[in-house]
């Protein structure tokens, strides 16, 4: 299982996206870096964590521009963001500023490298 995650803007769901034609779980969502743990409790298993971070403005353009989507409180995904960016800690954290497809190799790179697993 993949979890990518990320604050409002980041990419998530494009990728998750692309991901899922390779993978056959993967979560898309907005999982905190402190909850990976306890998520991985849950679900009974081990997964790997996916964590798109691009810059603060970019993040807020691309909720600004999309239309496709409810959520659009750029207050809200500026808070959000602090908060990825304050709790990452040593995660590997991508800046998903490339290409869907492109970001999505570096995820299976890393997936493939046992630097994203998160032990339950």
């Amino acid at each position: 299982m993949i979890v990518v995650s990320g604050p409002p803007g980041a990419g998530k769901s494009t990728v998750a996206k692309a991901l899922a034609e390779r993978f056959t779980v993967v979560y898309d969502g907005v999982l905190w870096p402190p909850y990976a743990a306890l998520f991985a409790t849950a679900a009974g298993r081990a997964f790997h964590y996916a964590l798109l971070l691009p810059p603060l403005e970019v993040c807020l353009e691309r909720v600004r521009e999309r239309s496709d989507h409810p959520f659009s409180d750029r207050i809200a995904a500026t808070d959000m963001w602090r908060s990825f960016d304050s709790t990452k800690g040593s995660l590997p954290t991508l800046d998903a500023l490339d290409p869907p497809d492109e970001v999505v190799a570096e995820i299976v790179g890393l997936v493939e490298s046992g630097i994203l697993r998160t032990a339950r």
